[in-house]
């Protein structure tokens, strides 16, 4: 299997498993990717995804809810 086809794989799949298919490095401004950086979990770090919860969190610190 080409890189390519691998690395769309592994963004498919962490789409499906992060909240709203978010993937935070790509998708976040960098406020936001600082205050993921803060609040997630050692999951959500190594997995580069995001929770409901810790999105929560974000836009709350963001003065968004």
């Amino acid at each position: 299997m080409s890189d390519d086809i691998q690395e769309l794989k592994d963004v498919f799949l962490k789409k499906h498993k992060s909240y709203l298919g978010r993937i935070p490095s790509i998708d976040f401004f960098p406020e936001a990717y600082e205050l993921f950086l803060t609040y997630a979990t050692p999951e959500e770090l190594d997995e580069d995804i995001i929770t409901r919860d810790t999105l929560q969190k974000i836009t709350t610190q963001l003065g968004w809810d």
